[in-house]
């Protein structure tokens, strides 16, 4: 029913790793697009208006792949007892995380979106900016 987690010695954004059934390729994914709709540049836009996945260096994807395995990895307990879908788990690690309006807190599952928001806050704020190159980084 439950399946460990596939370790691999090098990051792969697009290996789908299956922990307590959660899919971290589709969170991934929907990590990244929720970073990008609420990231902006320097005239306020915001990031994902004509950009995807696509418009990150491999740097930066490898970095933000590792923060999801390692969120989901620590918390895969309480993201399966949530019942919470993929894209939302995705995006409310970049909402939580970031302290946006939204995020595990609110999602009316209790104690576990409690914890689950203390485990996303644990990881520090992350921010995106478009380079010189018109590639997203995270700072």
């Amino acid at each position: 029913m439950f399946h460990t987690p596939a370790h691999k010695n090098t990051v792969n954004p697009g290996a789908v790793v299956q922990a307590f059934g959660l899919n971290t390729k589709i969170i991934f994914r929907c990590y990244v697009h929720c970073a990008l709709w609420a990231s902006t540049d320097g005239q306020g836009q915001s990031l994902d208006d004509g950009r995807d996945v696509d418009d990150l260096p491999a740097k930066t994807l490898a970095k933000m792949h590792e923060d999801v395995e390692a969120f989901v990895s620590a918390n895969r307990a309480d993201l399966h007892r949530s019942a919470l879908d993929y894209a939302q788990i995705g995006h409310d690690f970049w909402l939580t995380r970031n302290g946006h309006g939204s995020g595990f807190w609110d999602r009316g599952i209790g104690a576990v979106g409690d914890r689950l928001t203390a485990a996303a806050k644990a990881w520090g704020s992350a921010d995106l900016y478009l380079g010189d190159d018109g590639l997203v980084y995270q700072a």
